[in-house]
């Protein structure tokens, strides 16, 4: 399993290619590269379309989103689509923590331009929240993206290793979703300046967060799903650094969104993203495919957990 994981990651770490330099990392975290840092953003990128969720990027915005998908997700129980939901909540929680005052009224200094931050966040889980919504209806199942619908359907299916769903919906949020959310909340500010030192600020968040966002998915859905052998830290570190990247092919493509000439050009640029995303969640797939047999124990083991916890998730 490990040589898989290692292999899959590899797999695509080379399809979206990056120069390694080395960062100081806290104490017992894995070390975070930030690879991406020094890619300066093209000129020329927009601003803010209209219609963008949390239009004042008030940090009490996060809190209406984490209300939804907590219900959301205790409606999901362990249904597989769940697993990348936790995630989700584990991730959003991080961000809230560290753009935000204790009290969550106020921004923190640690983005740039944090109302910036809250509106892409709000936005985010708006797609989000959109592709589920149509995915639960079979006659809007044909308005959900290529990637997404790999994702949901192996969730359906039971076809993936736990680590594999969360890929899977990682790879389909970020890689196909990401891009429109970046063009319409603006890469840049009211003065011109680029968001993008902020998105790789993100990168940090992120990377300090998959911990416990393995540890979490472990503790109630796949116990396989948290995956470095004892003390090492190999395999996270290789997803963090995925993560990194896709997030980078994500900037250049919300880029090549805002500087599109035409809507012909931006219809083809659209399209490009999403068979790039839908590439990306299917070279990933063999490697985390999953027997019945471990499936059921999966779904046996989370029903145990939820039970523990009187069925509260």
């Amino acid at each position: 399993m490990r040589r898989g994981i290692l292999s899959a990651i590899c797999v695509l770490a080379i399809a979206a290619a990056a120069v390694p330099v080395a960062a100081q990392a806290e104490p017992g975290d894995p070390p975070y590269l930030p690879i991406t840092d020094l890619l300066p953003p093209l000129t020329g990128a927009g601003g803010q379309d209209s219609g963008i969720p949390c239009a004042n990027g008030s940090p009490l915005c996060v809190h209406h989103t984490l209300h939804r998908m907590h219900r959301m997700l205790r409606r999901d129980g362990c249904d597989h689509k769940g697993l990348f939901l936790a995630n989700y909540i584990v991730v959003t929680n991080a961000y809230n923590k560290i753009a935000h005052t204790p009290d969550g009224k106020h921004h923190s200094h640690y983005f740039d331009d944090p109302a910036w931050l809250a509106r892409e966040d709000a936005m985010f889980a708006k797609q989000y929240f959109t592709v589920r919504r149509r995915w639960s209806k079979p006659s809007q199942r044909d308005r959900v993206a290529p990637a997404w619908a790999l994702s949901l359907q192996a969730a359906d299916d039971h076809s993936m290793t736990g680590l594999g769903d969360l890929i899977l919906g990682i790879s389909a949020h970020v890689n196909n979703d990401m891009p429109f959310m970046l063009a319409a909340t603006g890469l840049r500010d009211a003065n011109g300046r680029s968001h993008k030192r902020d998105h790789d600020r993100f990168n940090r968040n992120l990377s300090d967060s998959f911990d416990d966002v393995l540890e979490d998915v472990a503790r109630r859905y796949d116990p396989l799903a948290n995956v470095d052998v004892p003390g090492t830290e190999l395999e996270k570190t290789a997803i963090y650094q995925l993560l990194a990247l896709w997030r980078e092919a994500v900037w250049r493509n919300a880029e090549r969104l805002e500087n599109a000439r035409s809507n012909h050009e931006r219809e083809q640029v659209a399209q490009s993203i999403q068979e790039y995303a839908v590439n990306q969640s299917r070279l990933v797939m063999p490697f985390f495919k999953a027997s019945a047999n471990a499936a059921a124990a999966r779904d046996g083991y989370c029903n145990d957990q939820l039970a523990a916890r009187g069925g509260r998730q």
